[in-house]
């Protein structure tokens, strides 16, 4: 026979679900507690002027304090992202075929930020020589003369020049 009073037992049976419930809480909860994510991330869009998306565009972050850089392509929608950056400052840079290299220093990113950056590309690119760089105009047709010597004309000029030596290689367009 049972010497405890009924309401007693209530009791112990009403603490015991109460302690199960808080069990089953610190269990189903633990992992969100747990999981909380200290790095950032970035995303955005690579456009042209037009506002067209540019697939393919590299862009690089660099982590001004110690240097390391991350990088991806944007994807066929122009998008891209770049995940697990450790808090700090950072230089961003995009660069894509046919298109000037942009480069934005001073993005911050602070614990689990998740900032969007879009990014506008300008026309125009480069084109390296023997020891030096070239910036031309968007729509240059280059030229390198039999002498080594870089020349540059219009798009309206196409592919023959007149302007362009006989012995002409051509380079880029």
């Amino acid at each position: 026979m049972n010497c405890v009073s009924p309401a007693i037992e209530e009791h112990r049976q009403k603490r015991g679900a109460a302690i199960g419930m808080c069990l089953l809480a610190a269990v189903c909860f633990a992992g969100t507690v747990f999981a909380q994510e200290f790095r950032g991330s970035i995303t955005g869009l690579v456009t042209d002027p037009s506002g067209a998306v540019v697939a393919g565009a590299r862009v690089t972050v660099t982590n001004v304090a110690t240097n390391a850089t991350t990088w991806t392509l944007s994807n066929p929608t122009g998008n891209y992202t770049l995940l697990y950056l450790t808090p700090g400052q950072y230089t961003v840079t995009a660069e894509a075929t046919g298109f000037k290299k942009l480069v934005r220093p001073g993005v911050q990113v602070w614990v689990g930020d998740r900032l969007e950056l879009d990014v506008r590309l300008e026309l125009g690119g480069t084109l390296e020589g023997i020891g030096e760089t070239l910036r031309l105009p968007a729509g240059s047709v280059v030229w390198l003369d039999g002498g080594g010597q870089f020349g540059t004309s219009l798009k309206a000029c196409a592919r023959t020049c007149a302007t362009a030596p006989p012995n002409a290689s051509w380079l880029a367009r």
